[in-house]
């Protein structure tokens, strides 16, 4: 239904993706025209319900647009990918029992223990034939390292099966690491880069935020290639304030 982000990945496309906060279609149907090559719905720290998700991942779907949900709990995954996500995040993954748990509910046998529906909307209601081979590779787990506990622990998670993508998250790694509010320290940023090396190292795809062109350009110096380059209630504020501040 979607295009597949890893495969753009692999081959060596740089993919830049939009974080919403704000739950409407019309943000997800924008990121497409304005030529994202993904979106991120943040049901973690955003107040966005099951319902908005549902109509945002319909319109990514007709627009051919990737769409990862990065989710608080593992309770929703199985109807999120049923429904139609190209992926899941999975914030706070500290050691290898939670990276498993998490690759049980997102991938099939014999990698996972996915649950199986032949009439899921993903498969057309049942028009395409279930492929858990093919599924497998197409759905995406990303996992967010975003403590200290996940650093110490980084080789066991990295070695389960199955999971795609690997994420940072700075701030909660500054305050992890005793530098908190701090997200640019040298030694958040050191982190950052040993998660970069370790997730190359077990041939998985880092996906990193950047919020500047040069952030990007370092990164793509580490063999970087998938990013999260903004999140759309900060460009939308930001937009709005250049705006008045012309008139006032």
């Amino acid at each position: 239904m979607e295009k597949n982000l890893k495969e753009r990945v692999k081959s060596g496309l740089f993919s830049y993706g939009l974080m919403l906060g704000y739950a409407d279609p019309l943000i997800v149907e924008m990121a497409a025209y304005a030529g994202f090559d993904f979106i991120r719905i943040d049901c973690e720290h955003e107040m966005i319900d099951i319902s908005a998700v549902k109509n945002m991942v319909m319109t990514a779907n007709h627009l051919n647009l990737p769409v990862i949900v990065r989710l608080s709990t593992l309770d929703d995954i199985t109807r999120l990918l049923d429904f139609g996500v190209s992926g899941v995040m999975v914030p706070s993954v500290n050691g290898k029992e939670q990276a498993i748990e998490a690759v049980n509910l997102v991938k099939y046998g014999p990698i996972g223990a996915r649950g199986m529906s032949g009439s899921a909307r993903y498969l057309k209601y049942g028009e395409t034939k279930l492929n858990p081979e093919e599924a497998n590779e197409r759905t995406l787990l990303v996992i967010q390292i975003e403590t200290k506990e996940a650093l110490n622990n980084i080789n066991e998670i990295l070695s389960v099966d199955g999971i795609d993508m690997v994420a940072t998250g700075r701030g909660d790694l500054s305050q992890s690491l005793g530098y908190i509010g701090q997200p640019t320290h040298p030694k958040v940023i050191e982190a950052e880069d040993y998660v970069i090396t370790q997730t190359l190292k077990y041939g998985k795809i880092p996906n990193l935020l950047a919020n500047t062109p040069e952030r990007v350009s370092e990164l793509k110096q580490k063999g970087v290639y998938c990013y999260s380059i903004g999140r759309d209630t900060a460009i939308i504020y930001k937009a709005l304030k250049n705006h008045i501040s012309l008139y006032k």
